[in-house]
């Protein structure tokens, strides 16, 4: 719930060893926030939402032998952790529009502040015949600092700066 409505402080999460070793990484959430605005194309059933997730991530626990100056490191446990906030966020999606029902995101308030008049024909019925069709469409965006920022790694130029 909290990756997408926002409210997330902090956090740590472990991800897949980019480099198939089986072990785990470890990284810290230093920060992260969303947002999303609704996309109409036709009628209630026509409603999407894009939301777009910013995650700021530092690398708390690898293992000691691991080098994170290798080229691509940080490129690959970036999409380890986007692939996995992508699959927690879709995860309690699926929960809350199928199972309960319930908007717990406020996507029908955006619905209503960005086209009053085509919320007033739903709102009735957002919850049990809208919300659960509504599609969200996931940019979910990951950055690793902590190698650089730690070690100092970026700034010998051991690091691409981005």
């Amino acid at each position: 719930y909290l990756w997408l409505s926002g409210d997330l402080q902090e956090t740590s999460m472990d991800v897949p060893d980019p480099f198939g070793s089986g072990k785990m990484v470890g990284l810290d959430v230093v920060r992260a926030n969303s947002s999303f605005k609704p996309v109409f194309e036709g009628g209630p059933r026509g409603i999407k939402i894009q939301a777009e997730i910013h995650v700021d991530l530092e690398a708390s626990q690898f293992e000691m032998g691991s080098d994170l100056r290798q080229p691509g490191i940080v490129d690959a446990l970036e999409e380890s952790a986007r692939a996995v906030v992508t699959r927690e966020i879709f995860a309690t999606l699926e929960r809350v529009q199928n199972e309960l029902k319930t908007d717990i995101y406020g996507f029908g308030f955006e619905v209503y502040k960005s086209n009053p008049d085509l919320w007033a024909t739903m709102e009735e019925i957002w919850n049990d015949e809208v919300f659960p069709y509504v599609e969200v469409e996931l940019d979910v965006k990951t950055r690793v600092r902590a190698p650089g920022a730690i070690w100092g790694l970026k700034e010998q130029g051991l690091l691409p700066r981005k």
